[in-house]
């Protein structure tokens, strides 16, 4: 099937062009159904960029934390999400918000936020205290333990994965 020639399809983006494209930007729009987390709404979002999720991506909480509640919605109702739309094109999000949402996704503030929740995993299976180590060696650590256990290991494949795949860096986001 050939593409709409109203849809463009961007090639991959380096960081800096990513923050240029980003800034260019009115809206960004992320219907998933699922997803873990979402870095591309959090990203144009730590730029100022207002951002449209659905309510079952996991950045929809850390909106909602930060009062952004406006910018999270079920994709059930299109009519709805277009509304929506409309009135978030262009919107500012206040410095209050944006400070806010920036220590939420600080990466000092996560990695204790990873930590406490892998200590919890540990704890649980008995396997000690997991302090002296870093979190990425953590994760690793807690992901041999826990195979068995879905809910350890969605929080720790969760874990891994926002250490080791965030795109833009905390300098990028001016973090």
């Amino acid at each position: 099937e050939k593409m709409p020639k109203s849809i463009m399809l961007l090639p991959s983006m380096k960081p800096d062009e990513l923050k240029k494209f980003y800034l260019k930007q009115g809206l960004i729009v992320c219907p998933s159904i699922f997803e873990t987390f979402g870095n591309v709404p959090m990203e144009a979002a730590c730029l100022g960029i207002p951002v449209l999720v659905n309510e079952h991506m996991g950045c929809a909480e850390i909106l909602k934390k930060v009062g952004l509640s406006n910018m999270v919605i079920s994709f059930d109702d299109i009519g709805k999400v277009a509304d929506r739309v409309e009135k978030l094109c262009d919107q500012e999000i206040l410095p209050k918000q944006l400070n806010a949402l920036k220590k939420l996704l600080d990466t000092n503030f996560v990695s204790k936020e990873i930590k406490s929740v892998l200590d919890e995993v540990a704890n649980k299976f008995n396997f000690g205290k997991v302090i002296p180590f870093k979190p990425k060696e953590i994760a690793h650590l807690c992901v041999n333990k826990v195979a068995d256990d879905a809910y350890g290991q969605g929080m720790v494949t969760c874990a891994i994965y926002t250490l080791n795949n965030l795109t833009m860096s905390e300098k990028d986001m001016h973090i």
